[in-house]
C-alpha cells in the first residue's frame, strides 16, 4: 500500500519514499480517540494522526488488527487512517497555505493538490486486489 500511495504522490509530493522511511506505523484498537474539546464544547475525535518529530504514525483499526499474521482479527488497512495519515508525513506535516475552503490548517491544500482525491483512490485501488 506504501507503495502504491508513493506511486500516486510522485508528482505531488517527490520525496515521499525518502520520508515514509524510518516510520513507525501504531495500530490502535477501537475506531478513534478523544484528542479533546473546542472552545465551543465540541469534542475532538480522531480515527489516526501522525507525529512527525517522532516519525511516528498512530490509527484505529476497529475491531481487529490489520496485519497477516494476526489472522483472527484480521483488517485492512486501507478501511483505516493510515493513507491519510503517511499524507502527512509525506509533507513532514507541513501543509502550505492558503487554507482551501472546507479544510483545516493541518490539510490546508490537499483539496487543491489533489491529495485528499489521492487517499481515495490508493483506497480503491486497494479494494480491487
Amino acid at each position: 500500500m506504501e507503495t502504491l500511495l508513493v506511486y500516486y504522490l510522485n508528482s505531488k509530493i517527490p520525496n515521499a519514499c525518502r520520508e515514509f522511511a524510518g516510520v513507525t506505523a501504531w495500530e490502535l484498537p477501537d475506531f478513534s480517540t478523544k484528542l479533546g474539546v473546542r472552545p465551543d464544547g465540541r469534542e475532538i475525535w480522531a480515527a489516526g494522526w501522525t507525529e512527525c518529530e517522532m516519525r511516528r504514525v498512530s490509527f484505529h483499526t476497529g475491531n481487529g488488527f490489520m496485519f497477516k499474521d494476526d489472522t483472527e482479527r484480521q483488517r485492512k488497512a486501507w478501511h483505516t487512517a493510515f493513507t491519510h495519515e503517511f499524507i502527512h508525513v509525506a509533507q513532514k506535516c507541513f501543509s502550505p497555505n492558503p487554507i482551501d475552503p472546507g479544510q483545516d490548517d493541518s490539510h490546508s491544500n490537499w483539496t487543491r493538490d489533489g491529495l485528499e482525491r489521492i487517499v481515495y483512490d490508493v483506497q480503491g485501488r486497494m479494494e480491487q486486489k
